[in-house]
């Protein structure tokens, strides 16, 4: 009788610490359960207050856990692809550092902000250097020679003006 009492108590203490739950997941996240309480998804290598962001966008989705954890997945993905794309900018390595560091926060339109000054250098940038095919060809043709100049005309760069 005695045992029986332990026995139905240390299984009441294990059901209540959590241990009879079995948690299995692939990928980047993973769901963190309370008992009682709300779902979060926590993601390896994804920076705390950018998790705080795609919790607060998947608690306002709807769907069933799976669904979320599927696009937790999906997103965790991409902020890692972004992450290492911006730190392998070398032309503007400054700008990507400080979107860097708005993605980890979680600060999506200042990183938004920096990306789109940095599209604008980098529009500047293919408008000079289709300038200067132009002019580079103009110098060819000054000197009589327009087969010389026809390669810097045709300069992709300059398609776009």
């Amino acid at each position: 009788m005695i045992s029986g009492i332990v026995l139905s108590l240390t299984l009441l203490t294990s059901i209540g610490q959590g241990s009879l739950l079995q948690q299995t997941t692939s990928g980047w996240c993973s769901p963190n359960m309370v008992p009682m309480g709300d779902v979060t998804i926590s993601c390896i290598g994804v920076d705390p207050r950018a998790l705080r962001v795609l919790n607060k966008r998947l608690a306002a989705m709807e769907g069933t856990l799976e669904q979320k954890l599927r696009e937790a997945n999906d997103w965790a993905a991409r902020y890692h692809e972004l992450e290492q794309r911006l730190a392998e900018n070398q032309g503007h390595s400054e700008l990507s550092r400080q979107a860097q560091e708005y993605v980890h926060e979680g600060k999506y339109e200042e990183a938004k902000a920096i990306l789109d000054k940095m599209l604008t250098n980098d529009e500047q940038l293919i408008a000079q250097a289709a300038q200067n095919h132009y002019n580079r060809g103009q110098i060819f043709e000054l000197q009589s020679q327009p087969r010389e100049a026809l390669p810097h005309y045709q300069q992709p760069s300059l398609s776009t003006q």
